[in-house]
């Protein structure tokens, strides 16, 4: 309540010049949205359990059901009613602020007075002015008074909209205290408690596919991580392999920046520990490209040496060949001044130390570039050899930071990885601090997906191993969300497993042969399939002349649905024989899906996959061939219905009308029942055609992608001196950027496609037995 000691001029200041009741009132707006759609839900939840259990589902596990959600409901509805009383009490603070603003003197006033009395006094030469200076100083108090008043109410009102909010959160505690352990998770495949996201295995994880506690992100394994695939603990970052990282793609302990191999180091594509700068190959160096221990500088290639681009020990300069040199292109040990622009053999350029380089302060043998202290490299600050790029510390690696060797992109530590941010080695993605990785940010091993912490799963965010599909914590599931390992199950031990392998026939649109009962009247109601189906009534020669139109099936072809992963198709086989309507298995079926092989694909491949298919004219014509199979299917069944209604309702009655009625109404129904299948099946081809489109919005197109890679010719060609080399590495990193937007797209498609082929594989109807 320092607000009583501050003078008018502040205290208005900070009531007039704020941001007002606005947000106020933007909070209460949110709290009250919150609340309605809390309400909502809870009572759309209530109003279907009890509707269940009100109608078509009776007995102890009905009750059980009633039992075990009626905490969720409750505590929907208190999460509800608190939402709607901080509502109302974030209207109470600003009526309590506006109730302020109006009792406090404007800033306007006070400046009014304050520059009165300064007039007042300026002018006083013979005390003329007292009793106005004294009027001006009463008014200034009572200015005082009246912000004090006005802020002391203020903060009585707020202290109490304070104090009626405190129990909310513990109200909240205790309501969730109530609802079972293992259902404290939000999400599925958790394995643990207060995880929030899907097949973490843990406790208290914020994303998905966690093996540990604490996490924030996804596919980490250990605990306390801030990011996604880190196999380690407490680390700030993506794909780091190690503890305490602040950045991604490391491989060590404590290291701040990307790439690094080893502990303490600040930057970023070090190899080594304790160095602060990038692509140093030692410890404790400040500076860039430096090879060897306690260099302070650029491009040297030995130890303490301090300038740039020394070949040798403890130099001081630029450019120099030897021992203990202080000054510029000195050939020798123990040099004092300047020597020739190049201290080494064969250099083409200024201050290189080396022999055979082209360009500028290389101290190694064979570069192109700038502060190269390695060999054979081409580029800039490159201190191992064989590299392509920027601030490379290991061998043989192209593109940017990276401190392992044989690795293609930017900042990995690890081995012959493919991508970004890569910890372990064998990798192609981003963020992988695990081994032999198709996809990102895993910190397991040998995982064809994303996000996965434990090992040898293909698909999405697992924390267990040997996986099919997504947000499994348990071992050798196939689908989502399991916390279980299936009793008897072998390991697959495959880094390849079909992700999809699974095709799909359409219902069997054949009812079988049945005949009703013998009657007086010797009627005979036959159905036969053949390549059309008719639904016809035959009354024998002795019975009064019935007889309907027939309705007629025709057999329509439905054209196949494919998708780059995998390859659905659609077929409808007319049949005379009786059977149940099924999807083959993957034990059956004759189309295998892909292994996601897209993600080892280049742009060209994949966008020229996308844009040079047949299109979503196809699915569009499976979904108009399924929804007109669907409506024939309808009209027979309606058309089967009216019959055997008009039968029982006019001329045929008895004990056979009654049977033949009773016969006939399973058909019916099955007959339905097919059309919504039909309709069903209708709907998903539109939703993978809608998938495919966005695949195509989403995809880069291939006529970008030729363009990026006939500039990186015409670069590298041209590329005679280095020159060209930032633009080299930009056009690079672009083409890295449309292969990971693929990829992106690719996966999404694959998704959109899964999610179809799984939703159709659940359709089975069989048909029913002749009586």
């Amino acid at each position: 309540m320092n607000f009583v000691i501050l003078p008018p001029e502040i205290n208005s200041a900070r009531v007039y010049l704020g941001a007002g009741s606005g947000p106020m009132l933007a909070a209460a707006a949110a709290w009250d949205g919150l609340a309605g759609e809390l309400g909502s839900a809870a009572g759309s939840f209530g109003s279907v359990t009890s509707g269940l259990t009100g109608a078509v589902w009776q007995g102890p596990a009905a009750t059980a059901m009633v039992e075990a959600a009626a905490p969720y409901v409750g505590w929907l509805s208190a999460a509800a009613a608190h939402a709607q009383g901080a509502a109302g009490q974030a209207r109470t603070a600003v009526s309590a602020f506006e109730a302020a603003v109006a009792a406090t003197v404007h800033p306007v006033a006070v400046a009014a007075n304050r520059n009165q009395l300064v007039s007042l006094v300026v002018s006083n030469l013979f005390g003329q002015n007292a009793p106005a200076i004294a009027a001006a100083e009463t008014a200034y108090e009572q200015m005082w008074a009246q912000d004090v008043a006005a802020m002391v109410g203020y903060h009585g009102e707020a202290a109490a909209v304070v104090a009626q909010l405190a129990p909310m959160q513990s109200g909240l505690q205790q309501a969730l205290q109530t609802l079972p352990g293992m259902l404290a998770n939000l999400g599925v495949g958790n394995a643990g408690s207060g995880n929030l996201g899907g097949g973490n295995h843990g406790d208290n994880n914020l994303g998905s596919g966690n093996n540990g506690s604490h996490n924030v992100g996804s596919g980490n394994a250990g605990n306390t991580n801030l990011g996604n695939g880190n196999s380690g603990n407490s680390n700030v970052g993506n794909g780091n392999r190690g503890d305490q990282n602040f950045g991604s793609g490391n491989s060590g302990g404590t290291n701040t920046g990307n790439g690094n191999i080893g502990t303490g180091n600040v930057g970023s594509g070090n190899l080594g520990n304790g160095n602060l700068g990038n692509g140093n190959l030692g410890n404790s160096n400040v500076g860039s490209g430096n090879r060897g221990d306690n260099n302070m500088g650029f491009g040297n290639r030995g130890s303490s040496n301090i300038g740039v681009s020394n070949t040798g020990n403890h130099d001081f300069g630029f450019g120099n060949t030897g021992n203990n040199d202080i000054g510029f292109g000195l050939t020798g040990d123990n040099q004092v001044g300047f020597g020739a622009l190049n201290s080494g053999s064969g250099n083409i350029g200024f201050g290189n130390s080396g022999s055979g380089n082209v360009g500028f302060f290389n101290s190694g043998t064979g570069n192109v570039g700038l502060f190269n202290s390695g060999g054979h490299s081409f580029g800039a600050e490159n201190s191992g050899s064989f590299n392509t790029g920027l601030t490379n510390s290991g061998q043989g690696n192209t593109g940017f930071v990276n401190a392992g060797f044989n690795s293609l992109g930017l900042a990995n530590a690890g081995a012959n990885n493919m991508g970004v941010f890569n910890g372990g080695s064998q990798n192609f993605g981003f963020g992988n601090s695990g081994f032999q990785n198709t996809g990102s940010w895993n910190a397991g091993s040998i995982n064809t997906g994303d996000f996965n912490a434990g090992s040898i799963n293909t698909g999405w965010a697992n924390s267990g191993a040997s996986n099919t599909g997504g947000f499994d914590s348990g071992s050798l599931n196939t689908g989502f969300g399991s916390m279980l390992t299936p009793v008897g199950a072998k390991t697959r031990v495959s880094a390849r497993r079909a992700w999809i392998r699974r095709a799909f026939s359409t219902p069997v649109v054949t009812p079988p042969v049945f005949r009703t009962p013998a009657s007086p009247l010797s009627q005979v109601f036959t159905t036969r399939a053949t390549a059309t189906m008719r639904v016809s009534i035959t009354p024998a020669a002795s019975s009064p002349a019935l007889a309907t139109p027939a309705s007629t099936i025709s057999a329509s072809p439905i054209p196949m649905c494919s998708t780059r992963a995998s390859v659905i198709p659609v077929t409808t086989t007319p049949d005379s024989s009786t059977r149940p309507m099924r999807s083959p298995d993957s034990s059956t079926s004759s189309v295998a899906g892909s292994d996601m092989d897209f993600m080892l694909l280049p742009p060209e491949t994949n966008s020229a996959l996308i844009y040079g298919g047949a299109g979503s004219g196809s699915l569009f014509m499976a979904a108009a061939a399924w929804e007109g199979l669907a409506a024939e299917l309808q009209a027979a069944a309606s058309s089967f219905d009216a019959v055997i209604s008009g039968l029982a309702a006019g001329p045929w009655s008895g004990p056979a009308a009654v049977a033949m009625t009773a016969a006939a109404a399973p058909y019916v129904s099955w007959l339905a029942a097919s059309a919504a299948q039909a309709q069903g099946a209708a709907t998903q081809a539109r939703v993978a055609a809608t998938a495919f489109e966005a695949a195509q919005t989403s995809t880069v197109h291939p006529a970008a992608v030729t363009a990026n890679r006939v500039l990186l010719g015409a670069l590298v060609a041209t590329n005679f001196v280095g020159q060209n080399t930032p633009a080299i590495a930009a056009t690079e990193f672009d083409y890295m950027q449309m292969w990971a937007q693929d990829v992106a797209a690719m996966v999404g498609y694959h998704a959109g496609a899964m999610s179809v082929a799984a939703t159709l594989r659940r359709n089975s109807l069989v048909t029913p037995r002749p009586r």
